[in-house]
């Protein structure tokens, strides 16, 4: 039945709080902390370090290459040992984490994990005012 809602209706059960909703908004439901049953994990195992690590370890050094797989909903890291259950229609990995997002393991979004830029933004310095422009009258 739940195949049937999906393939013909567009609509997946939140698999938390048992919510019914198009499978274009599940994502966002699970990402933006909508559904009041999800808990993102503290971490996940890493196969490098053979811990359990969490999203903080990911800033020191020794970690950076880490867990280099995200999902696409709840955005929990894995590392490609960690990924069981393959979906062969999207040639994607369900994440074990939220259970409705997927994680490309191929070779692309491994590189593109890697190239993943954080920028952090001083707010302590004052705004930079933009030069005054007069305005001529017609």
């Amino acid at each position: 039945m739940e195949s049937h809602h999906e393939t013909v209706h567009q609509l997946v059960t939140c698999k938390w709080c048992q919510s019914r909703l198009a499978t274009t908004e599940i994502k966002n439901h699970i990402g933006a902390k909508l559904c009041p049953n999800f808990t993102k994990l503290l971490g996940s195992h890493c196969s490098v370090h053979n811990e359990i690590e969490t999203d903080e370890q990911l800033e020191l050094e020794s970690f950076k290459n880490c867990r280099p797989l995200r999902c696409d909903a709840c955005s929990q890291r894995y590392d490609s040992k960690s990924l069981r259950d393959f979906d062969e229609k999207s040639k994607t990995f369900i994440c074990p984490g939220c259970l409705h997002g997927r994680i490309d393991a191929s070779e692309d979004a491994v590189v593109q994990a890697a190239d993943d830029v954080v920028v952090e933004l001083d707010v302590s310095e004052p705004p930079v005012n933009s030069p005054k422009i007069d305005e001529i009258s017609r």
